[in-house]
């Protein structure tokens, strides 16, 4: 059985500032500002925020195997309310996510987009960030992104719709759903990800209950400020259930 190992980065600039996450104290506008200008200057250097990996130093922490006994997960922001907990890596599991509220745009500079969207409404970044994994003809799920969604950490915060100040940006409620779920440490290059797809298929072939239920979607945990070996993401496929019945129906046409 794998050990998990969840770590939260502490923020601030004096002693008893910033964030203490088991003690529930939270400084979530200096999270934002440090989470995401990292991000920003590292997306807008890469040129495709949508894609793109930034480079960061090697030096600091131990690199982790996806499939290793015992890994760490680094936290480094609230995780919106009701979520569940990051990780295994290197296994499938079925999560269940409650309803949320995200901000969403599109292609090239949906970063930046985004960055300015939290700015202005004053809303903490959060992690992950997600996004929407493109598809071929058939509806299959491929290893690139299209588009990225900044998580709000509260359902109720702000308002839905297109923000009025940028129509690139729309703010969703989500509804609860069920996903197939596979972590790895690294960088989220193609390869990865197509593997990860790759093990949450064979998952679902050995699991008649359950099918695809929609485009896959790539989880983002960490910044630059993490070692790029320790940034831990998720492939994650929505899946609705089947009774034993339903199953059968279907099987027969």
């Amino acid at each position: 059985m794998q050990r998990l190992t969840i770590s939260h980065i502490g923020v601030g600039r004096g002693p008893g500032a910033g964030v203490c996450f088991g003690m529930k104290r939270y400084a979530p506008r200096a999270l934002s500002i440090r989470w995401t200008f990292a991000y920003l200057l590292a997306f807008v250097a890469a040129g495709s925020p949508v894609s793109a990996e930034p480079a960061a130093d090697e030096g600091a922490g131990t690199p982790a195997d996806e499939n290793s006994a015992e890994f760490r997960i680094i936290v480094e922001a609230e995780v919106p309310e009701g979520f569940p907990t990051p990780g295994p890596a290197g296994e499938v599991h079925l999560k269940q996510y409650p309803a949320y509220r995200a901000a969403r745009a599109d292609g090239r500079g949906a970063f930046r987009v985004l960055f300015n969207h939290i700015q202005r409404h004053d809303i903490a970044m959060t992690t992950p960030v997600e996004m929407t994994l493109d598809t071929n003809a058939d509806g299959e799920p491929l290893p690139r992104p299209t588009d990225m969604a900044f998580l709000y950490v509260d359902p109720e915060l702000g308002d839905s719709g297109a923000d009025p100040a940028d129509g690139r940006v729309e703010v969703l409620d989500l509804p609860a759903r069920s996903y197939l779920s596979y972590g790895f440490f690294g960088e989220s290059e193609p390869t990865k990800v197509a593997r990860a797809l790759e093990k949450i298929n064979a998952h679902l072939a050995d699991h008649d209950t359950l099918s695809a239920d929609g485009p896959a979607r790539l989880m983002g945990y960490n910044s630059p400020f993490v070692p790029r070996a320790l940034r831990y993401h998720e492939v994650q496929l929505p899946v609705k259930h089947h009774t034993d019945r339903e199953t059968d129906t279907e099987a027969g046409g």
